[in-house]
């Protein structure tokens, strides 16, 4: 059985940091690094599990084969996350800016939509591209594997949890919302978007 490993990446926002402070940064960093190392624990273990033992009750293959979604999902937020920070914020342009205002009406209502909505959330909210309905909307996950349906392509994607907002901002979440919006890159946004519009299928009359 052929495992593939992963390696973590190198985020350049931890070189222009913009007005966000490092510590936190390095604690979505480190927190990142951890779900790396697990993964690549549980595809080692993986490698070596009985097959014939798989059972829905209880085996080694079903725990694995559980946990190594969950664990997939974090990380692979956590890149979306720490890819698009270290921007001037500010609003984007371009396609993502005409999309935001036929799907939200103005990007001011796009911003207050996303930040009720990653306050209503217990750990992490995004914007997505819904390829069926060819339009975005924003969601929310309290823990990543959540953030996850069959067919919407990931935008933007932010960690808005008690302890993200704990190291410099007291737990105050409102606060540390306004922070991240407020260094965001829309440049790396916007390719976001533009890959994931892209992937939506052509719509065919019956």
């Amino acid at each position: 059985m052929t495992i593939t490993r992963i390696s973590p990446k190198k985020f350049a926002v931890l070189n222009r940091l913009g007005t966000f402070p490092r510590p936190t940064l390095e604690e979505h960093e480190a927190t990142y690094r951890g779900y790396v190392a697990k993964t690549n624990e549980m595809l080692d273990r993986l490698a070596h599990a009985d097959r014939a033992s798989a059972h829905p009750v209880f085996s080694d293959w079903r725990s694995i084969k559980s946990e190594i979604p969950i664990a997939l999902a974090a990380v692979k937020s956590y890149e979306i996350f720490l890819e698009h920070m270290g921007g001037r914020g500010g609003a984007p342009k371009g396609a993502l800016a005409d999309q935001l205002r036929r799907d939200f009406g103005s990007f001011e209502s796009f911003r207050e939509e996303l930040t009720a909505t990653a306050l209503a959330s217990r750990g992490w909210v995004a914007l997505v591209w819904d390829e069926d309905a060819a339009h975005l909307m924003t969601v929310l996950g309290d823990t990543p594997e959540n953030l996850s349906v069959w067919r919407q392509q990931p935008v933007l994607v932010l960690e808005v949890s008690d302890r993200a907002a704990s190291v410099d901002f007291a737990r105050n979440r409102a606060r540390y919302l306004t922070a991240l919006l407020d260094n965001l890159d829309w440049d790396v946004i916007e390719h976001n978007f533009e890959r994931a519009a892209g992937l939506a299928p052509a719509r065919h009359s019956d």
